[in-house]
C-alpha cells in the first residue's frame, strides 16, 4: 500500500478551514500555514479558527502549524492551495521554484493571477515548470459553510494523471456527505470556476437593483452561454457543460446566500461604490479581480461576452449599473 501523503495547506480562510476539517476527519496529518502566531495559539487552545467557520471544531492533534511557507512546502508531499488568488504569489515568494517540481499541487483556488492573467495550473506549468501530471484542480459547487455543516457535496478534481486522480478522489471522499470524481478537462473546470464568480457579481447587481426572478433567469442563461463561448475559444475539449463543475458551480454561486460574489454585486446594485462594498465585506470576492483578467484575455480570444463585459465596465470604468443593464436588456431581447 502506498504511504499516506503529508499534506500542506496554504490558506487560512473559510475554504482552507473546511478542507483542513475534511482531511483531518480522514485522519491525514496536516501541515497548515497560518501567518499570525496568535491565531495558531487560539486554534491550539480552543480547536476553532477565530476568524472563519468559528463553530467548526478542528482535530488539532492531526495538525502541525507553520508560519513559514518555505518550511511547510519542504515538509509536505502535497501542497493544497486554498488562498485568494490575489495573495498567492506574495505568500509563496520565499519558496524556491525548483522545489515545486518535486511536489503534487492541489489548487482549490477559484481565481486567476491577475498580474499575469494566468490560472494556477497555467502558472505552475508555464513559469514553475511543474509537470502537468502533478497538478490537481478542485472544482464543483462547494460552499465552505455547507461542507463545515457536512451537507451533501460533490467535488470534481481536474487532472491529467488518472492514477493520481483516483488517489486524490479517495483522499477527499467521505461516504456520509462528500462525493468525488475526476475529469481531464483541467483548464475547462478551472476557468469555469473563474467565470461563475463574475456572473454571480452581475446577478447580484441585478438583484440589488430590483430586477425580478424572470429577468435574472435570463441573465443566468446568458452566463451559461458565455461560459460555453469562452471555454470553447480557450481550450477545445469534449466537455459537458450541464455537469456539476460547470453548470452546478454557476448555479450555486449565483443564487446562494453564502456567495460572497453575489453579495458583493448586490451591494453595488443597491448603490454602494466598488470601494465601499469591498470595505464592508470581511472576505474577498474573487470575481472582482477575475472580471479584469477575463476582459483582458478576451481581447485576444474574442468570445462573445456581453454580460461579463458589462460587469467589468461597472467595476473598473465606473459605469452606471442601471444604464449598462438597460443596454444589456436590449442585447438579450
Amino acid at each position: 500500500m502506498a504511504r499516506r501523503f503529508k499534506i500542506g495547506v496554504i490558506g487560512s480562510g473559510s475554504w482552507a478551514t473546511a478542507l483542513v476539517h475534511i482531511l483531518t476527519v480522514k485522519r491525514y496529518n496536516i501541515n497548515w500555514l497560518l501567518r499570525k502566531q496568535e491565531n495558531i495559539d487560539f486554534i491550539k487552545e480552543y480547536k476553532r479558527n477565530p476568524n472563519y467557520l468559528r463553530d467548526l471544531e478542528l482535530k488539532v492533534k492531526k495538525i502541525d502549524f507553520y508560519t513559514s511557507a518555505k518550511e511547510l512546502v519542504d515538509d509536505s508531499d502535497v501542497i493544497l492551495l486554498a488562498i485568494p488568488s490575489a495573495f498567492l504569489l506574495d505568500t509563496i515568494k520565499e519558496v524556491e521554484p525548483k522545489i515545486w517540481r518535486e511536489k503534487y499541487i492541489v489548487s482549490a483556488i477559484k481565481g486567476l493571477l491577475t498580474d499575469k492573467n494566468l490560472s494556477i495550473f497555467q502558472y505552475f506549468t508555464q513559469e514553475m515548470y511543474v509537470p502537468k501530471e502533478n497538478i490537481i484542480v478542485v472544482a464543483g459547487p462547494s460552499h465552505a459553510e455547507e461542507i463545515a455543516l457536512e451537507k451533501k457535496t460533490y467535488l470534481t478534481l481536474g487532472t491529467l494523471n488518472k492514477r493520481l486522480g483516483n488517489r486524490l478522489c479517495r483522499m477527499f471522499r467521505i461516504k456520509k456527505f462528500l462525493h468525488t470524481r475526476y475529469t481531464d478537462d483541467v483548464l475547462g473546470i478551472e476557468y469555469a470556476a473563474v467565470l461563475k464568480n463574475i456572473y454571480a457579481i452581475g446577478i447580484g447587481m441585478a438583484h440589488g437593483m430590483g430586477y425580478g426572478d424572470n429577468f435574472i433567469a435570463i441573465l443566468f442563461t446568458r452566463a451559461a452561454q458565455e461560459t460555453h463561448n469562452f471555454l470553447t475559444k480557450l481550450h477545445i475539449n469534449d466537455r459537458n457543460l450541464l455537469t456539476s463543475p460547470y453548470l452546478g458551480d454557476l448555479v450555486v454561486t449565483t443564487y446562494s446566500p453564502f456567495s460572497r460574489n453575489r453579495t458583493f454585486g448586490a451591494m453595488i446594485g443597491k448603490g454602494y461604490s466598488v470601494r465601499a462594498a469591498q470595505m464592508e465585506m470581511s472576505m474577498i470576492a474573487e470575481g472582482y479581480y477575475n472580471a479584469k483578467s477575463i476582459y483582458e484575455i478576451n481581447q485576444t480570444l474574442n468570445a462573445e461576452l456581453d454580460f461579463a463585459e458589462t460587469v467589468y465596465k461597472i467595476l473598473y470604468e465606473n459605469a452606471s449599473p442601471r444604464r449598462l443593464f438597460t443596454k444589456l436588456e436590449d442585447i438579450l431581447m
